[in-house]
């Protein structure tokens, strides 16, 4: 068995995978695991208070300038109020959700990006065919990497994910904030008096105008990451 081993490990093809191989179970075992969480609890410990926020049902109490209006009216607003928190609460977890995948791509790219630059130096002094198999392998790889790595936030249209997200995110914690302060006041911004079978409609159409789950996907950034490697393949 022991004989076995020599003969394969012997082999310098075999030598060269394990690197590969070693610089992959680091990458992915420990850096995307590792970036990951640590841009997840960054986000959580930013957005705390929100955090809170969510974690239990709240519901809307009525003051005395309603008691006339009609338990059905009153329902529907309830039942938007819970709405709006529910699409608040998904559009913050997508949100930190591609955060923390924008955050580890780009971090990597850049590592990756820096080792491999590092190699291709030696290489460029020393001549392809004077350089150590070890010294071009580890430059093969983390450039294979970098192109990875780089072309997440393309492919999945992260930033603009991200954005979108956000803005509706912050839309509808805007808009429950506003139904808690109308169920005490039955007044709109301009402190005047609104009908609540008139406020039940304007929510109506905010939810219409935004009732939308940004998760977009970018085909053409393959032909990018195709260029992208093609141009640095033959820049060298």
């Amino acid at each position: 068995m022991f004989d076995v081993f020599n003969r394969l490990f012997s082999k310098e093809i075999v030598r060269l995978g394990l690197v590969v191989v070693f610089i992959l179970l680091i990458v992915f075992g420990l850096g995307v695991r590792f970036l990951n969480k640590n841009a997840q609890t960054n986000a959580n410990s930013w957005l705390q208070g929100d955090i809170e926020r969510f974690k239990s049902n709240k519901d809307i109490i009525f003051s005395s300038a309603f008691e006339n209006e009609s338990m059905e009216l009153k329902n529907r607003l309830e039942e938007q109020f819970d709405m709006v928190r529910n699409r608040a609460k998904t559009h913050q977890t997508i949100m930190v959700f591609y955060y923390s995948k924008y955050y580890m791509a780009i971090t990597l790219a850049t590592i990756t990006g820096i080792i491999a630059s590092l190699m291709l130096l030696i290489i460029s002094k020393k001549g392809w065919e004077n350089t150590n198999k070890y010294i071009i392998t580890i430059f093969l790889t983390f450039s294979g990497l970098t192109a990875y790595f780089s072309a997440f936030p393309t492919l999945f249209d992260q930033k603009s994910n991200i954005e979108a997200n956000k803005k509706l995110y912050a839309n509808y914690l805007s808009l429950e904030d506003k139904i808690l302060s109308y169920v005490v006041t039955k007044e709109g911004q301009d402190n005047k008096v609104i009908e609540l079978n008139v406020f039940v409609h304007k929510i109506d159409v905010f939810v219409e105008k935004t009732n939308q789950l940004p998760i977009e996907l970018n085909h053409d950034g393959i032909q990018d990451t195709v260029d992208s490697m093609s141009n640095r393949i033959n820049s060298n």
